[in-house]
């Protein structure tokens, strides 16, 4: 499949920016994303690389492309975008989702931020000539401000039509009280009674592997089979001892996990990543001390948001399915407020 991967390279190589891919040298990713004004989890590094790990098997060739765009040799902005190729297409996109807008740090001047937007919409749309797609859509996601940004705009004034989608978050910048009383009334005794009932723990840099296999054991028998990869596992466990991710586990008193919740962070937004329940404990408030739990060490750590899922609604295009519905219904029980963020579809002319 080495030829897709030179078409897309050459595609890259005559394109107006100046840029280092993130995977010829993922430090100066991280150093521009430290630089980053608001510090979203779908601009983490090891998140790109956890997607694609996911994603890979599905696709007959997967690239991942992601960009740091320089000025004068220094980085100025991130863009992380992944190539893919099946049996009947090749695909644009970011980790094989919509793609994400090309994000600069702060005090870049507008004539910079119009001309990376300028040459970045352009790049998107010579890649879907040349791999013959009629269109293209983007994400623009939630930046912790009230206005519609550049992308949104550049795409709209290119025809894009706009749709919204929906998720939900707790605002820890409140002091704990405020958070709690976010809290759906039937949660508070049920979140009393499971610190009764349940030895709940909290796993950073220091956790010990064990923990981890029983996490991964747990995962495997709540879902019924295996349903991911060695290394899918590995990105997130190295995610902890580097210190930006936190295990919430929860014991019976004979010491058996009967719960975990990973949590993965940046300086600014937490996000809800991954959980496993035993389900012969679903009449069980396990999942509720999971999130208290995470909720209480994320507000320690003076993280500013956490993103615990998405908000379905049954009008959703695609239809969420009654599971989908059921698992956000029971996120929002937690919800300070619910955020949007738009959908680009954007048509080839």
């Amino acid at each position: 499949m080495k030829s897709f991967e030179n078409d897309v390279l050459n595609i890259l190589s005559e394109s107006e920016i100046e840029f280092v891919r993130r995977e010829d040298d993922k430090k100066l990713w991280q150093e521009a994303f430290n630089l980053l004004e608001y510090q979203s989890t779908e601009y983490l590094s090891s998140r790109i690389d956890l997607l694609n790990e996911f994603n890979k098997d599905n696709y007959e060739d997967l690239v991942d492309i992601s960009l740091i765009f320089l000025v004068n040799n220094k980085p100025i902005g991130l863009w992380p975008l992944t190539a893919c190729q099946d049996l009947n297409s090749k695909y644009l996109s970011s980790q094989c989702s919509h793609i994400l807008p090309p994000i600069l740090i702060p005090n870049c001047s507008s004539k910079i931020i119009k001309k990376i937007q300028h040459n970045c919409f352009n790049l998107v749309n010579k890649f879907c000539k040349t791999f013959d797609k009629k269109n293209w859509t983007s994400l623009t996601p939630f930046l912790d401000n009230s206005y519609v940004n550049d992308w949104h705009l550049t795409c709209l004034a290119e025809g894009a039509l706009s749709r919204a989608q929906y998720n939900i978050y707790v605002d820890l910048s409140k002091d704990f009280e405020s958070i709690k009383s976010n809290y759906r009334k039937s949660y508070k005794p049920l979140i009393s009674k499971s610190k009764k009932i349940w030895n709940v723990r909290v796993h950073d840099s220091s956790i010990d592997n064990n923990i981890w296999k029983e996490f991964m054991d747990l995962h495997k028998l709540a879902s019924g089979r295996v349903t991911r990869s060695k290394k899918t596992w590995e990105i997130q466990y190295q995610d902890i001892l580097d210190g930006c991710a936190i295990l919430i586990s929860i014991h019976k008193e004979c010491d058996e996990m009967v719960g975990a919740a990973l949590i993965t962070f940046s300086l600014h937004e937490a996000r809800y990543d991954v959980g496993a329940y035993n389900r012969d404990l679903f009449d069980k408030p396990i999942g509720h001390i999971a999130q208290h739990t995470a909720i209480e060490e994320l507000k320690k750590r003076n993280i500013k948001f956490y993103k615990i899922g998405r908000k379905y609604f049954h009008s959703d295009i695609p239809s969420p399915s009654p599971k989908e519905i059921s698992i956000s219904h029971f996120k929002e029980g937690f919800a300070s407020f619910i955020a949007s963020e738009f959908i680009q579809d954007n048509q080839i002319k």
